[in-house]
């Protein structure tokens, strides 16, 4: 563990107030003046939004505690200690499920069977859903607004009718400021994991493995997406009638510039292979400030589902 001492500088002439930063023993590991410049060894911060100048800190070290990475500045940007780095390797499973597009005009209330730790979601239409799938495994709803909600994906606990119904259960505590949630129906993109990206430098990368699996499901579609920022890397579709495991590989890198990137491969290609007509994904983001990687599914059929199994993210450059 790091901490951080304010201390008087007394014998400086303009009174600057410096930060010594020591470890679990006690030990100064470095030192950082009152206007962010790092005096010696190796500082610490918190995130990479905390990062002093890089051009003020040439030469030096920087521990980012949340990502557990060391930073080293070039005198233009922060670039990642031995120009490698694991940011986030996450083997915990989160699948989506999809209502169908009559779950509309959604109204919450507390649960009948279990009030206070789960919500009962209402609508005048059919949710398309069946307790046999939508409640085995953990699956969620994709709640990307409304007054009062959480974003992010909320487990389906019960559901009283099948596909008929009119109302199913999530995970929650019902409170009654909430209003109408915003849920991702079938065609919809249900955000499953974030990562957050640090500043890239001109030539920086990202290598970023998945590991997907698809429901069953007669010749309905389901896509696996991968998006920095807003800008698609990946968007496979898969079509099968069994049950299926996935295994994808994609590169994004800067391409001598922060405001310029280009991906390894056409982002609608599986396994690396694309056919004449695909293209190289591109985009233009501002890679000099932290960004978003963000994983996705989409279905097109109600009751179906996509997980993401596992990921891990390096970083380069």
């Amino acid at each position: 563990m790091v901490t951080s001492v304010n201390f008087n500088v007394a014998m400086h002439p303009n009174g600057d107030v410096a930060r010594f930063q020591r470890d679990s023993l006690g030990v100064v590991t470095g030192l950082i003046d009152s206007s962010g410049v790092v005096q010696s060894g190796t500082a610490t911060v918190a995130t990479v939004n905390d990062l002093p100048l890089a051009s003020d800190n040439s030469g030096s070290e920087v521990f980012v505690s949340d990502i557990e990475l060391y930073f080293r500045s070039d005198g233009t940007s922060w670039r990642v200690l031995n120009g490698y780095g694991t940011l986030k390797n996450d083997a915990i499973s989160v699948t989506g499920i999809a209502p169908a597009t009559t779950f509309t005009s959604v109204t919450p209330s507390d649960s009948i069977t279990a009030p206070g730790t789960q919500i009962l979601l209402s609508s005048a239409g059919a949710h398309g859903l069946t307790s046999a799938v939508a409640t085995a495994g953990n699956k969620g709803i994709y709640v990307s607004g409304g007054a009062g909600w959480t974003v992010g994906m909320h487990e389906v606990k019960a559901v009283a009718v099948d596909t008929s119904g009119t109302t199913f259960e999530i995970s929650g505590t019902y409170n009654g400021a909430m209003g109408t949630p915003t849920i991702a129906l079938v065609g919809d993109n249900m955000v499953l994991k974030t990562v957050e990206i640090p500043p890239l430098t001109i030539n920086g990368a990202l290598d970023i493995q998945s590991s997907w699996e698809t429901s069953i499901g007669t010749a309905d579609k389901k896509r696996l997406k991968i998006k920095l920022n807003g800008s698609e890397y990946l968007n496979v579709e898969r079509v099968h009638l069994t049950r299926e495991t996935i295994m994808n590989a994609i590169t994004i890198m800067n391409r001598g510039s922060l405001s310029s990137q280009v991906g390894f491969c056409a982002k609608t290609a599986d396994g690396g292979y694309g056919d004449n007509s695909s293209v190289f994904p591109t985009s233009t983001i501002n890679t000099a400030i932290a960004t978003t990687l963000t994983f996705i599914g989409n279905v097109e059929a109600d009751n179906q589902f996509v997980m993401i199994n596992a990921l891990s993210v390096r970083l380069t450059g």
